[in-house]
């Protein structure tokens, strides 16, 4: 046999988990490493079960490629732990290289370049690779099935495997000499060998070999140390990035929130009013289940789509000349671009953007179709009869009324990702309304600010609003997270922004002139956060970023795998926590204008506008797999065209 058919191939899936499930507990045995917690096995069983079910049901006839896809969608759905995970990437090799070629026949070839492909996205996914893992063992397998099979000549496939495994059994009885913990605790990997069983369980399908209901091997119980002491020191641990321990590792729901034109003023300068107008918001800096801070963008007033832009895609506003829009600057005839939602869809998860309002503004249809949202929904989507408005926009309160209806819909077993932008706070800022009642005043300057009191008043009905969204999700069983920031500051009365500050704006350095462009941000969850990333001086309630970090900062924080470019920009932001079109600031505190970089900011800078520009411009070489987890099919057509 030198083709596998998509029968073969079904049954070497289901017979490979078979196989693992049956010496789950000899794998959970050999777990020492990077946790030793006895849950190897078991977390890689309940990966394959997923991707198993998911096989289940296509119909009998579904192509090879169709089969590797819905195996490789069950285990990004149900993994578990960080070998689950790691599992899972592997075997997103095959549903990668299977669709690309979907009309060539899957020969020794095919699976031999499946097997390079799940092992650099495997890689990809692991901050610090250790070797001696897992990780090993099927880059192993992968360099001797290359070997094997480098001139796309006709191979008989069973030895070819036989071959394949066997070196990486071969490999696999090598780890103990990579990893202290492994030789003093006298095992190999315990990853490395759950890998193996399911190789074996593959090869044993197609030599007809019956899978027997009784572990095939037989071994000693190691020792398993207890004490992290004895088992490994931090720097040996190899750990997913942004992996979290949440029970059976189901993935989180993600909510993010760009709420229009919502700040916090106080951060300008000091005023009183009546009573607190973001009083929820606020208690949140002293919650354990939330992270707090100040966001900065790039633009004031308007530009909303910018704030979108830089958090969507991780690309910052700096390089633009002022005024430049990249939603309709860059989208225009563009099919394709990765970033933060794709790394959702590779995921499993079902991804859905809501926007209250008109989806003319801001080229948005094209824009999230290029973005992979399986879903979007504007304002027409709201009942009309039931949908609340606070002066000419559909409020808060039913914006996320209509957010908890998405959620609601979807599968049980489907984790969420939605993206919502409101409308309730857009400016301007005057006039009276019937259907809004201002509940804030500013006694120290009785009817001077009329705006400012009528903005900071949207301010305490958005307050009102996400503290009811909080608490629906408190009472939710699914582990959810919900970001919440705001896109600009809103346009009121330059006088206020005076009085407040105790200067006239004309009198304002650069550095001084930032604080009209930083917004309010938190990060929420109906479970404990990862702040283990947080520099050794960040306070998780007083923390500083710019836009163009959140989405990485968010998924650190919710314990879900990042990209390559999140990866980057987590480094990057070790040295510019902030970088924005108005300023940049480096870790030591040092304010930079735009147009006044050093030659040294500006060469530190240089790989980042490099990234940038590969990312959306470099229509022949971009680096697709750098910017989500995903490597796209031929058939996606990820064609990046610049008008």
């Amino acid at each position: 046999m030198v083709e596998l058919t998509s029968g073969d191939f079904r049954k070497m899936l289901i017979s490979g988990a078979k196989l693992l499930e049956i010496n789950r507990p000899l794998v959970d045995s050999l777990n020492v490493f990077p946790v030793p917690d006895g849950d190897t096995g078991t977390n890689m069983s309940l990966t394959f079960s997923m991707a198993v079910q998911e096989l289940g049901k296509l119909n009998s006839n579904a192509s090879v490629a169709e089969c590797a896809t819905a195996f490789s969608k069950g285990a990004l759905k149900g993994a578990r732990g960080n070998s689950g995970v790691i599992s899972s990437q592997i075997f997103k090799g095959f549903a990668v290289v299977a669709t690309e070629n979907k009309n060539v026949p899957f020969t020794a070839y095919e699976f031999a370049q499946a097997l390079k492909k799940g092992t650099e996205i495997a890689y990809s996914m692991v901050q610090k690779p250790k070797e001696g893992t897992i990780l090993t063992v099927v880059r192993a397998m992968a360099e001797k099935a290359q070997h094997l099979a480098r001139r796309k000549k006709a191979v008989e496939f069973l030895p070819f495997l036989e071959k394949v495994i066997a070196y990486g059994d071969e490999i696999l009885a090598q780890t103990p000499d990579m990893l202290p913990v492994l030789k003093k605790a006298g095992v190999v990997d315990a990853g490395g060998k759950g890998l193996m069983f399911v190789m074996k369980g593959m090869y044993n399908s197609l030599a007809g070999i019956e899978i027997p209901d009784a572990p095939t091997e037989d071994t000693e119980d190691p020792a398993v140390p207890t004490d992290p002491a004895e088992g490994e020191s931090g720097e040996e641990e190899a750990t997913l990035t942004g992996e979290k321990n949440i029970s059976e590792m189901q993935r989180p729901n993600v909510i993010v929130i760009m709420n229009e034109t919502f700040s916090d003023m106080r951060i300008v300068g000091d005023f009183d009013t009546n009573k607190e107008f973001m009083p929820f918001i606020d208690s949140l800096s002293q919650s354990d289940n939330a992270i707090t801070g100040y966001s900065y963008v790039s633009v004031f007033g308007g530009g909303t789509a910018d704030s979108e832009y830089e958090f969507l895609l991780g690309d910052s506003m700096y390089i633009y000349a002022q005024g430049a829009i990249p939603y309709q600057l860059n989208f225009k005839n563009s099919t394709y671009i990765s970033g933060a939602v794709e790394t959702f869809n590779t995921l499993g998860y079902k991804t859905v953007s809501l926007h209250p309002y008109l989806s003319s503004g801001w080229n948005r249809p094209n824009v999230y179709s290029a973005m992979r949202f399986d879903e979007q929904y504007y304002q027409e989507a709201f009942d009309s009869e039931n949908t609340k408005y606070l002066r000419n926009y559909i409020s808060d309160e039913s914006d996320y009324e209509k957010l908890i209806e998405l959620y609601e819909q979807k599968d049980e077993d489907e984790p969420f990702f939605i993206f919502n932008v409101t409308m309730q706070n857009h400016g301007g800022y005057s006039g009276e309304y019937d259907n809004f009642d201002q509940q804030i005043t500013l006694p120290d300057y009785p009817g001077q600010f009329p705006k400012a009191e009528q903005y900071l008043s949207l301010m305490y009905e958005s307050d009102k609003a996400v503290e009811k969204l909080i608490e629906y999700f408190e009472n939710v069983d699914e582990p959810t997270v919900i970001l919440f920031y705001g896109d600009h500051q809103g346009t009121v009365e330059e006088a206020f922004y005076d009085a407040i500050r105790g200067k006239s704006s004309s009198d304002l350095s650069a550095e001084e002139m930032q604080s009209k462009y930083i917004t309010k941000f938190f990060i929420w969850a109906n479970y404990e956060l990862d702040t283990s990333w947080l520099r050794e001086n960040e306070d998780k309630h007083d923390l500083h970023t710019s836009v163009n970090y959140l989405s990485s900062i968010l998924f650190r924080a919710a314990g879900i795998p990042t990209s390559a470019y999140q990866n980057f920009l987590f480094e990057m932001r070790k040295t510019f926590p902030i970088i924005t079109a108005f300023g940049i600031r480096d870790a030591n505190g040092e304010y930079y204008t735009v147009g006044n970089k050093s030659d040294e900011i500006y060469e530190a800078l240089r790989p980042y506008e490099m990234m940038i520009y590969n990312h959306v411009y470099d229509k022949k070489n971009v680096y697709l797999d750098f910017f989500c987890l995903r490597t796209n099919s031929s058939k996606d057509k990820p064609v990046l065209q610049k008008e």
